[in-house]
């Protein structure tokens, strides 16, 4: 219940900032704000969807008939969520790819000027495009070296959270930190960031960003939090040691270091060749229907 209350009162704080930062600037609604305002219904659709079934679980006196019929039907409602967002990002992606093209500006002609560039400014020219493509070359193996650290560190510590969970009467967490707090934690800290980085007239992008923020770390982790639990069937309040903490708090920053810089273009997922935060959404998407779905489940 402590995730689930943590996860609630993570959707109120983005729902709270972005009524207070402004989602709507008087009669104008710029396209940030409208991501914004879309990522809040997505986040309060999909946090619906976990908390119903387990407060009418913890409520009901049939807790097991009662869970397993709301937690179908909360599986139905997430999936028009779900092909919504997919058709979301489809469009997105198809209007800035359509914008680009309209907004490219065409050949010059050559003129009498151009004609006379000199060798030594072609060869300058050559070299500089040598060195970037030097330099992303070696970009890319290292991203894709600290890719594979990255995920092996979430694999460990999966293996650890899960090792905790089974021996919990052996007391092999001892460090009381909640599992959602790493996540939380660095929302905010990305958010601040954007506020401290962003002008007066940048308030729709730093409403956008805080709800991203918020939705890719709160979707990567709840999910994972709650179908461990459950297949397990242990508790739901998970304190992972200190070097559990440590060790998914590098995982985190590893692997959205990879997604979100330049190197993130050769790997395919950065705009508009990709968009890793729609990859979490919808991954996490799928996982909150399976989730719904299989809660409850004794056969």
């Amino acid at each position: 219940m402590v995730v689930i209350g943590l996860a609630v009162s993570e959707c109120l704080l983005t729902l709270g900032t972005g009524i207070f930062r402004g989602l709507r600037l008087d009669s104008f609604e710029s396209h940030p704000i409208i991501i914004a305002r879309h990522n809040s219904r997505l986040l309060l659709m999909s946090i619906i969807t976990i908390v119903a079934p387990a407060v009418l679980n913890f409520a009901s006196s049939d807790k097991d008939k009662d869970a397993r019929l709301l937690t179908r039907i909360a599986a139905i409602a997430l999936l028009p969520q779900f092909f919504y967002h997919v058709y979301f990002l489809h469009l997105t992606y198809t209007r800035s790819v359509s914008a680009e093209t309209n907004n490219s500006p065409e050949p010059p002609t050559p003129s009498s000027t151009e004609s006379k560039i000199t060798l030594k400014s072609l060869r300058t020219a050559a070299l500089g495009k040598l060195e970037d493509s030097y330099e992303s070359q070696l970009s890319l193996p290292f991203s894709l070296v600290l890719f594979v650290f990255s995920i092996t560190l979430l694999l460990v510590d999966s293996i650890y959270i899960t090792t905790s969970i089974e021996s919990s009467n052996d007391a092999t967490s001892t460090s009381f930190v909640p599992l959602i707090i790493i996540p939380i934690a660095l929302s905010g800290i990305e958010s601040i960031l954007s506020i401290a980085m962003a002008d007066e007239e940048l308030v729709p992008y730093v409403v956008e960003a805080m709800t991203w923020s918020t939705m890719r770390n709160l979707f990567i982790f709840g999910p994972v939090a709650v179908i461990l639990t459950w297949t397990l069937d242990a508790s739901i309040i998970m304190t992972p040691d200190g070097f559990q903490t440590v060790v998914l708090g590098l995982a985190i920053v590893f692997l959205f270091s990879v997604l979100h810089y330049s190197p993130a273009a050769a790997l395919g997922v950065r705009r508009p060749y990709g968009n890793p935060e729609g990859l979490f959404l919808i991954t996490s998407f799928f996982m909150f229907a399976v989730a719904s779905f299989t809660f409850g489940k004794t056969d």
